[in-house]
């Protein structure tokens, strides 16, 4: 950074006296000391002569000198600091804005201030009076409370600071904690006294508005300029005022000082009365934060404001930014466009004298009449609102949601915050260019030489001795160069050379001498595959963000489908190369010839940048003579077995995954060492598993799926990729986007990662001693590539998650287990199959036959290639030789026989592998309940089943016998449910045309059908209603019964939904279990509703009392839009008590409704944390659960925690911004929310609809129309609580007539089935 500083500044500095008074001041006694800021952006003293970078805190005893030879202004916190954080050192990589050195806890007293400021337009000239007055103000305001003595003025130079001793502002305790809650406390208290002491004063002076303000920012290092510090712009000194007679004097605070003006300035801040402690306290008491100003909004508050450290240009603004700047707005929205403009300038390093001339032309053009009002509140006072906060929140200004107002419209590259955006931009291109200024010629180069020339060109080409001719040749090219030097060429610039050499004498006229020039310097040539910056950004975007491994598998599965599992393998054995904790994994791909091995790996290696992979053949010693580095990704494509040399390269290089491989040989009777780098990750392509089973326990063994259905899918995408002209690896963005994804991790370094709930890990199996080993790489390098949004500890390591552990093992399928356990490929374990289900054995050729391969293929599987590894290797195969007599003759005539021996292959004991939870699980924490593992409870299932196996003809005539006794109080309900189906088809038949008759026939059930496929359990006291709800049951054994007058075979495994009342007749049998079994526990938090809510989900979860979006149609207004803050978690749904609620439900997985009271994603709420902790919780359990939300694309944040079973979905009442504006002025806009629902679909999520209450039918159809593609199911119900006419039959004709043609799920509410009942009767 350029130096601010001048002689008439460094001369002022270094003067003795004000040495001594600025370090007097910063260094209070003690061993005590302030922080030092240099021109409002140096904060920190670096030192390198370390393996990392560290830095300090700058202060005024060891870094006063520099300082003052470098920068013009100095400031000091108001913080005084506890001796024990002097001269302390960290890595600079980890101090952050919320890591940062010198914090509250590290405070033992605090200098409470104020800055009185000239308004904006005004100089400080012109403002005196207005500054003096409010100055005035404060101090009379304070001495009426008390707090006089310890009361200290100050002139800034622009305005006048008024401070409190902090000898009265200190707390009692020195427990870190203590001292950081004080100083919360204090700091936001005094904030809160000055913008109530600013109120009073321009209630007094009104004259004095827009001249004059107040600046209420206590925070967590808040800095003031020093006394005697020069102003950053105007030629004054920061000087003392009289605090009984304020009134600036210019000509006394201009540099130089006079002596007695130092005289005063060593006076100043001198002394304190420290019984104006309890009056201060006292008086800070009455400004205790409002319920509506929460602790984490106070919290929020006191901490720092981060900065850029330069000015960031426009160019790089992001797009909600340049549109609030460039797109005029003079309606709705214009104050908010100027404060988060206003938050935005400051945070990018821009001064405020450059923010304010952009904001106030912004304003100008709006027609904003109060901008320097907003910019003084927002400007270095508040931090710039995210992405989640500009996309929402329409309340209006002091709001700064611009949801609605056309700025915020997303690039690829925008993250969570408009500064992430901009800085990370503007950072790259600034290395870029650091990067081409090293590029300097050591002299004159023949560019510089040209440029000569063409200055002087009316002069040299009349000289006789210069080639005109030639000249014409060279002029253009070194006109383009001198735009752009890279483009010439070493042999242009050789050419270039050899002209001027040879006009030498006519150029020495200019000054130019062409024997001494210099060559153009030249970047060396970089390995590493170059980016663009958008590239990068979303390669950010998506570290910080999304799932890395899911987005780099999904583009390589636009090339080979199928094989998810196997890029997201392949993914964690990149990541492994980054983590110093690992041991190294290394793919090995099987399957049959031809069935998508190579395409897989290739394709996966076409995802990395080019620097990280190699390809092709090798022999043993060409990684020695190859320089190829560490962490590359070597393919050893249908390797063969028996190259003893490779294999040992392979298993010594990958023993030590973290050091480099030597050999030592002889070379010309010479000693030589030959080395290979170190993370060296081998992937093997193979037909079967047949190397040396050493190198194979080192590998993760990865199967190619070679399956007919497959196979078909794959060959119609590649006719499809030939017909559409499409290259089989197309370098697409998302191809970009995963190259720099690797390479920004491989970049980063190498990281260490801990896995804290290591002690919960239990592993199973006791087969190979390996495999916990390469499970655990699993799981941390699925950390590594989630690095940025795992947490650290104090020693800087990534912290493994129970999502990451949950990841590692999701991706080992049944039998993919049984790969990693027994090392078995796809084939084997056929052969296998097989052999179980033939325990008698067969013959080589009886299982050629029935595996549809050759027989030497067999052989091959068994026996290994050339009688090298194989199954035979791998399990215990019996083999019994049999001789069989085989008639050769004519079979009337001639009796001829031979004796033929066969092989019978077998096998005796195998131990049939029943999932992974039989190899690792993770056991309950310590508050959890123990849960028997899935594999014990099949056990368990299966001896069950063995006593009541009987045959199926008696258990269906038993069943059907004990059903007609059992159904007994439940045949009159369904004669009910008949009879109202049957009501209602008439009345849908009489309100319908003739053509429409067609799709009622097809029409979805009326009843509750939005939860067909949920598991709901519910009490022994069930209603009626209740005991109709379909439910799911597993069937323990196989069974035969009448279902719908049909019969119906189950096998025993098989899921299917049923009525309840069936479901428990069943169940006391043992013929199946009910998935949703009713909890045994008590609930403290999650409900089962009742009425009208039952009929969305059978268990509900209300996490706020509040809700601020003040819906007209609310059956309760004053509770939702008055009484309780939205922002406030109601006490009951604290996460300890739904998290045990969730343990209670246990396997109880009916789907849990969010909510019916509130609204999760409100848009009145700043932020939205406690509700993903509570999905997290969901998450941690396997519990689905239900949104439904008005708060619109608000909601997607959390999309990343719905699994199996979860449902989003959107309340849907309007299609224009005008009605529900008027209807939910608070909600998210129509468009936002379908826009929710659209990003829900396209991400795998379910989604519904509830289109209740229906004000105005005509929009609610159109609704449907416009969101049937991607919406699931739908919810309808009527307008309840008001006089709005609506011909409620006829609606539900058009509703379903439309939804049938549609084809969508949907379920009409009993609110709704009522009301056409009613108006049905009254025609009649």
């Amino acid at each position: 950074m350029a130096s601010s500083a001048t002689e008439l500044t460094i001369e002022h500095y270094l003067r003795p006296e004000v040495r001594e008074i600025i370090t007097k001041f910063a260094m209070p006694g003690d061993g005590n000391w302030r922080a030092m800021n240099a021109d409002f952006v140096e904060w920190y003293r670096y030192r390198a002569d370390t393996t990392d970078s560290v830095a300090r805190l700058l202060n005024a005893t060891e870094d006063y000198e520099e300082m003052a030879a470098h920068f013009r202004t100095f400031y000091a916190s108001l913080n005084v600091f506890d001796r024990a954080s002097w001269m302390i050192e960290r890595p600079k990589k980890e101090i952050t804005a919320d890591n940062p050195l010198g914090t509250p806890a590290d405070t033992v007293a605090y200098t409470l201030g104020c800055d009185i400021d000239k308004g904006h337009g005004f100089t400080i000239e012109e403002a005196k009076e207005a500054v003096e007055a409010a100055a005035k103000f404060l101090v009379g305001f304070l001495a009426e409370n008390g707090i006089r003595e310890s009361v200290w003025v100050l002139f800034s130079g622009g305005g006048i600071y008024i401070k409190i001793h902090h000898g009265i502002c200190s707390p009692i305790s020195s427990e870190p904690a203590t001292r950081a809650e004080f100083f919360l406390l204090v700091a936001n208290r005094y904030n809160r006294l000055i913008r109530h002491v600013s109120d009073l004063f321009f209630e007094a002076h009104p004259e004095y508005i827009g001249k004059v303000k107040y600046d209420a920012l206590n925070n967590a290092k808040r800095v003031f300029k020093c006394i005697l510090s020069i102003h950053k712009k105007l030629p004054y000194a920061v000087t003392p005022l009289n605090r009984d007679a304020i009134e600036i004097d210019f000509g006394r605070a201009r540099v130089p000082l006079a002596d007695d003006m130092i005289a005063e300035a060593r006076e100043w801040y001198s002394s304190f009365d420290p019984a104006e402690r309890e009056p201060l306290l006292r008086l800070l008491d009455r400004f205790q934060p409002t319920e509506e100003e929460t602790q984490e909004k106070a919290e929020r508050e006191f901490r720092d404001i981060w900065r850029s450290p330069f000015k960031v240009d426009q160019k790089y603004f992001p797009p909600c930014m340049a549109n609030i700047i460039n797109v005029a707005n003079n309606g709705e929205g214009k104050t908010r466009f100027a404060a988060v403009l206003s938050t935005f300038l400051y945070q990018m390093g821009w001064s405020e004298d450059e923010a304010w001339a952009l904001v106030s032309h912004v304003s100008d053009r709006n027609g904003l009449d109060n901008a320097d009002h907003i910019f003084g509140s927002c400007f270095g006072r508040i931090n710039c609102p995210s992405c989640s906060t500009i996309q929402g929140d329409g309340a209006g200004y002091p709001h700064l949601g611009l949801r609605g107002l056309g700025a915020c419209q997303p690039a690829d590259e925008c993250v969570r915050w408009p500064g992430d955006y901009a800085v990370s931009y503007a950072i790259g291109d600034i290395e870029a260019e650091a990067a081409k200024d090293e590029l300097k010629a050591e002299g004159l180069t023949v560019i510089d030489a040209f440029n000569t020339i063409l200055a002087n060109e009316a002069e040299i080409t009349k000289d006789p001795k210069f080639d005109n001719w030639e000249w014409r040749m060279q002029k253009r090219r070194m006109q383009r160069a001198l735009k752009n030097p890279r483009i010439l060429s070493l042999k242009g610039e050789e050419e270039a050379h050899k002209f001027l050499i040879a006009q030498k004498a006519a150029l020495e006229k200019i000054g130019i001498d062409s024997s001494d020039l210099y060559p153009i310097p030249r970047p060396e040539p970089s390995v590493k595959e170059e980016f663009n910056w958008r590239t990068k950004a979303a390669a950010w975007k998506i570290l910080r963000t999304g799932d890395p491994i899911q987005y780099v598998a999904d583009s390589c599965e636009q090339v080979v489908l199928g094989s998810e599992t196997a890029f997201k393998k392949l993914v964690c054995c990149i990541s492994a190369q980054n983590v110093n904790q690992t041991a190294g994994m290394h793919p090995k791909l099987s399957g049959e010839s031809s069935g998508g091995k190579t395409i897989t790996v290739y394709s996966f290696a076409h995802h990395l940048p080019s620097e990280m992979v190699i390809k092709g053949s090798m022999s043993s010693k060409a990684g020695f003579y190859h320089n190829d580095g560490d962490r590359v990704f070597r393919i050893l494509d249908d390797y063969q077995a028996g190259n003893e040399d490779l294999d040992t390269l392979i298993k010594q290089s990958s023993s030590e995954f973290h050091k480099p491989y030597t050999h030592r040989t002889v070379a010309n009777h010479a000693a030589v060492t030959l080395t290979i780098g170190k993370e060296q990750t081998w992937a093997i392509t193979s037909v079967d598993s047949s190397q040396d089973i050493q190198v194979l326990n080192r590998q993760l063994p990865i199967n190619v799926d070679d399956s007919v259905d497959l196979t078909k899918r794959v060959n119609s995408k590649t006719i499809e990729r030939y017909a559409k002209g499409e290259p089989q690896q197309p370098i697409n963005k998302q191809v970009l986007v995963s190259r720099a994804i690797f390479q920004i991790l491989r970049d980063q370094g190498y990281i260490n990662v801990r896995v804290p709930f290591g002690d919960r890990i239990e592993w199973l199996d006791t087969t190979n001693r390996r495999n916990p080993s390469i499970f655990m790489d699993l799981l941390i390098s699925i950390t590594a590539m989630n690095r940025f949004q795992r947490e650290q500890d104090d020693e800087g390591f990534f912290l493994a998650t129970e999502d990451d552990f949950n990841a590692a093992k999701k991706l080992f399928s049944d039998k993919d287990a049984e790969e990693l356990v027994k090392r078995l490929t796809a084939r084997e374990r056929d052969l296998i199959d097989l052999l179980i289900t033939f325990s008698g054995g067969l013959t080589r050729d009886e299982i050629a036959e029935r595996m549809k391969v050759a027989p030497d293929r067999i052989s091959q599987i068994i026996n290994g290639q050339k009688g090298y590894g194989g199954l035979r290797q791998k399990i215990q195969i019996r083999e019994e030789k049999k001789s069989v007599s085989v008639r050769t003759g004519n079979k009337e005539t001639d009796d001829t026989r031979l004796t033929v021996f066969k092989t019978i292959y077998s096998l005796g004991e195998y131990d049939r592998f029943t999932g992974f939870d039989a190899v690792v699980r993770l056991k309950p924490a310590s508050s959890d309940a123990p849960k028997q593992a899935k594999h014990e409870l099949s056990k368990e299932l299966s001896n069950q089943n063995a006593k009541h196996h009987e045959p199926l003809s008696k258990i269906s005539k038993k069943e059907k016998e004990r059903e007609e006794r059992e159904k007994g109080d439940t045949e009159g309900l369904a004669k009910d449910f008949s009879r109202e189906n049957e009501e209602n088809a008439k009345l849908l038949s009489s309100g319908a045309v003739h053509s429409d008759k067609q799709y009622l026939a097809d029409a979805q059930p009326i009843l509750s059908i939005l939860r067909t496929g949920d598991r709901c359990g519910f009490s022994d006291g069930a209603t009626n209603d209740e005991k109709a709800v379909p439910v799911n049951v597993v069937f323990r054994t196989d069974y035969r019964t009448d279902l719908d007058s049909t019969m119906h075979d189950f096998k025993e495994g098989e899921e299917i939904e049923v009525a309840r009342w069936r479901a428990e007749a069943w169940q006391k049998r043992g013929i199946v279990g009910i998935v949703g079994a009713p909890s045994a526990k008590p609930l403290r938090v999650i409900y089962k509703p009742k009425g009208a809510a039952l009929e969305y989900s059978g268990y509900g979860l209300n996490l706020y009392n509040g809700c601020s979006h003040k819906c007209s149609y609310c059956y309760n207004k004053p509770r939702f839009n008055d009484r309780y803050p939205c922002d406030q978690p109601r006490k009951a749904a604290s996460l300890e008590a739904i998290e045990a609620d969730l343990r209670a439900l246990g396997d109880d997985k009916t789907p849990v409704h969010l909510s019916f009271v509130g609204d999760p994603y409100d848009l009145g709420r700043q932020d939205n944390s406690y509700v993903r902790r509570v999905l997290q919780l969901f998450k941690k359990y396997d519990h689905p659960f239900q949104v439904l939300t008005k708060g619109g694309t608000k909601a997607v944040q959390d999309f990343d925690l719905y699994g199996e079973g979860c449902r989003f979905g959107a309340t849907l009442t309007f299609i224009n911004d005008e009605d529900s504006l008027k209807w939910e002025p608070g909600a998210a806009l129509p468009a936002d929310r379908i826009e929710a629902l659209r990003i829900a679909h396209e991400r795998g999520i379910k989604t519904w609809a509830s289109l209740e209450p229906v004000i105005d039918p005509a929009q609610t159809l159109r609704l449907i129309e416009l969101t049937h593609d991607f919406v699931d199911d739908y919810g309808v119900g009527k307008l309840n609580h008001s006089k709005v006419s609506i011909d409620w039959g006829k609606f539900r004709t058009d509703a379903e007539i439309l939804l049938a043609k549609c084809g969508s799920r949907y379920m009409i509410k009993r609110a709704l089935l009522d009301a056409t009942k009613k108006t049905a009767e009254a025609e009649a």
